[in-house]
């Protein structure tokens, strides 16, 4: 077999392999499963924030915004003099996992404030804050909690994101080396000679082992994880279990629990798996044993999909699991692929160069597409998931979840340049097109070759680097409220417009989440041939929520003068009222209203735009996707003809000239 032969037929080993992965990650990626969420916020409170009750109420429900675990929540009662209520507890209701039904003790009159610390059903994220009510006209307002909230301007712990940062670098370690192990090493089977397929034996046990080794840093790391879980629950002014009864609380009644078994689990056969191959002195002759551990790796990454801030209730969710496990793998197969090269296989090959002649260790050209198609993946999804988190301008460049976002994109955009150095050193003839733009003579490259080791080093490190800013944006509170949409100037207290023979007018008091009073004016003009209205109904329509429209009668309450009284508007942001007016003899007439709910608190001014971002994003991820997609159809075209004779040679100042496989001398 010549040297040809060899590197063609690891192409085609590595491309049957590829195509047995990407249909073992498509089968698991549309298993139906349930979606997570994460950081739990205040959506609205009964008594509204800040609400002067005559009457002390004997109950306070929160509805939060994601779905809440009852028994790892807790609340805090305290009075104007900022001390502890006795005798507040939450009611626990399965059918409203998102409601907090909090019962209170009989209260005087005052001002109280109510502190709450939520466990987020399926990432396992406490998230915390406050509202305030008063008993009597004449108390005064609550204090303010001396506790810190759930804020989008605030640095998670810096332990919570070493830990997950670890998670991910050992994971991502993990999956890159198993990539490396199928993809680019040359099989051991197309070795040359004896001395060269015993060095690529050694050479593949290595980097398995490496592969081991990160799946039980994974594991250990996942015992720190669980630990500071249990810790969250016991920090603050709540008073949480036992140690070792929060654990076991924690592990068997959370969807976290769940997915952190599962992923301990998987990290175990993996582990076990790769430890057994290595175990085995000769090459095997099939894929599949190595598929199915793989494929237990590619399940890790699905439940570490689970665990973060991609998936949604959204009626998409399914499709944010499969980018946000398509934005993991590439991400491992990029970054950790190249830790595994400059770890153990470049420096494996510099010790052993000598040893064995003949030896041809590597695939440049499958790493080099490798690394070019996981890229492109990556910034497709990257482009995807950032148009779910982030909801405007404003909310990128004002809060702690965007800025890391915006030094995320950063590291990998230099990281991609060196990414894109190392290319055109290891294949000079990638320079050409530079070094006919800047004038430069043939087989021109940016640096000397021998900058290769310092610029791989350096994509090491800022992948490294990576992979910290993204522990740290997994614990931070992703800012995609409807507040980072909505201005101050889109809230108006009241809207009228002219209908056929009426001019029609509604307020809405206080334009908030929760209860409020409609009112509808209906003015007839000089024209009108009929002025008696026999009964007035609104429509209330939300295109963020996915629910049927509720239609309510308002109540005669003056000439011309019609009150509604209730609970319609239970979100913030966009609603469409329609106000119906009847009249006998008469059509209906039908006035709507593009109403906006105020969100909680204060609202902030616009700083740069409002604007969402999820359309323009989600568009360019599309593009971006398609233009890969023509990438990888027109290379499998290209390498599907016949290799013509003058096929360009594996670069030999990489690996020397003894490392270059040699046509077998025949007898």
């Amino acid at each position: 077999m010549s040297k040809y032969q060899c590197i063609l037929t690891g192409k085609r080993r590595s491309l049957r392999g590829a195509l047995l992965v990407l249909l073992v990650i498509g089968l698991q990626i549309f298993l139906p499963s349930k979606a997570a969420l994460a950081h739990a916020t205040l959506i609205r409170a009964e008594p509204a924030d800040g609400e002067v009750l005559t009457l002390a109420p004997s109950e306070v429900q929160l509805w939060l915004s994601e779905p809440v675990v009852t028994n790892f929540s807790s609340v805090l009662l305290l009075d104007e003099q900022n001390q502890p209520v006795l005798g507040p507890s939450i009611r626990s209701d399965a059918a409203e996992a998102t409601v907090l039904n909090v019962t209170l003790p009989a209260l005087k009159p005052g001002a109280y404030t109510l502190l709450w610390k939520a466990l987020d059903e399926s990432d396992g994220h406490f998230s915390q804050g406050f509202t305030t009510f008063s008993v009597g006209q004449n108390t005064g307002a609550p204090p303010r909690p001396s506790i810190a909230t759930t804020s989008f301007s605030t640095l998670p712990p810096l332990l919570e994101g070493g830990l997950r940062w670890a998670n991910f670098l050992f994971i991502a370690s993990l999956v890159g080396a198993l990539a490396i192990a199928q993809f680019v090493l040359t099989p051991v089977t197309a070795q040359a000679t004896a001395l060269a397929a015993a060095a690529q034996q050694a050479l593949r046990q290595r980097l398995l082992r490496w592969a081991a080794a990160c799946a039980a840093s994974a594991w250990l790391i996942g015992l720190g994880l669980l630990a500071w879980q249990v810790a969250s629950a016991q920090t603050g002014v709540f008073v949480g279990a036992t140690w070792p009864v929060q654990t076991w609380l924690m592990l068997t009644q959370t969807q976290w629990g769940t997915l952190w078994l599962v992923r301990q689990a998987l990290l175990l056969f993996v582990g076990a798996g790769i430890w057994w191959l290595t175990s085995r002195r000769q090459a095997f002759n099939s894929a599949w044993p190595f598929l199915v551990i793989a494929g237990r790796a590619v399940d890790l990454l699905i439940v570490q999909a689970l665990s973060g801030h991609a998936i949604s209730s959204s009626p998409n969710w399914l499709l944010a699991l499969g980018n946000a496990t398509v934005h993991l793998l590439a991400a491992s197969l990029w970054m950790g692929g190249l830790i595994a090269l400059a770890v153990i296989v470049l420096p494996t090959i510099k010790r052993g160069i000598r040893e064995a002649t003949a030896w041809h260790a590597l695939n440049w050209y499958a790493f080099s597409w490798l690394a070019v198609l996981n890229v492109g993946l990556l910034i497709a999804t990257g482009l995807f998931s950032m148009g779910q988190q982030v909801a405007s301008l404003d909310a990128l460049l004002t809060t702690v979840y965007g800025q890391l976002l915006l030094g995320k994109l950063s590291v990998v955009l230099l990281a991609v340049v060196c990414g894109l150095l190392n290319t055109m050193l290891v294949h000079p003839h990638l320079a050409s097109p530079f070094a006919r733009w800047l004038g430069r003579p043939s087989g021109w490259t940016p640096l000397r070759f021998a900058q290769l080791p310092r610029l791989i080093g350096l994509e090491v490190a800022l992948g490294v680097l990576i992979f910290a800013l993204t522990g740290l944006l997994t614990a931070t509170p992703p800012p995609r409220g409807v507040e980072f949409t909505i201005a101050p100037e889109d809230i108006t207290p009241s809207l009228g417009q002219r209908v056929g023979e009426l001019f029609v007018t509604l307020d809405v008091t206080p334009n908030r989440p929760g209860q409020n009073l409609f009112t509808v004016r209906n003015v007839a003009t000089q024209s009108a041939t009929s002025t008696e209205i026999a009964q007035v109904l609104l429509h209330f329509s939300s295109p963020n929520a996915n629910r049927d429209p509720v239609v309510a009668a308002a109540e005669l309450a003056g000439p011309g003068l019609y009150q509604l009284t209730g609970n319609y508007l239970d979100l913030a942001g966009a609603w469409q009222i329609d106000v119906v007016t009847r009249r006998p003899g008469q059509p209906d007439t039908l006035a709507r209203f593009n109403w906006v709910v105020a969100p909680p608190g204060v609202l902030q001014p616009v700083v740069w735009s409002k604007r969402p971002l999820n359309p323009l994003l989600t568009w360019l991820a599309g593009c971006w996707l398609f233009a890969i997609g023509l990438g990888v159809v027109g290379r499998w075209w290209r390498t599907s003809r016949p290799a013509p004779t003058s096929k360009r040679q594996p670069d030999e100042r990489l690996l020397g000239p003894e490392a270059v496989v040699q046509p077998p001398v025949s007898p």
